[in-house]
């Protein structure tokens, strides 16, 4: 296995280097492994029974909105300028 500084091949991808691609896989499973237990502490910390359907629902729908306000607050940093959806980007495709 050829081993290269990142520093002098920058047409090389960062994801061709082996420990970030570690890491990150490291902390993808983590973070996903984590969504189950915090699901159950948020149904007791919110008191949600497992009859009521309606407030688990909205809790869902709430982590959807958390997540995706995440997604993009990261996006735009990574692409250094703000992502705005397109008012056209909200309407069903034809």
């Amino acid at each position: 296995m050829q081993t290269s500084n990142l520093s002098s091949n920058k047409a090389q991808s960062i994801w061709a280097w082996f420990p970030v691609t570690l890491l990150t896989a490291v902390f993808c499973c983590v973070l996903w492994g984590s969504a189950s237990p915090a699901i159950k502490i948020a149904y007791e910390l919110f008191q949600i029974g497992p009859d009521e359907t309606a407030s688990r629902i909205m809790l869902a729908g709430t982590r959807f909105v958390i997540a995706g306000s995440m997604t993009i607050i990261f996006g735009s940093v990574l692409a250094k300028k703000a992502l705005i959806p397109k008012k056209g980007s909200w309407k069903n495709s034809p």
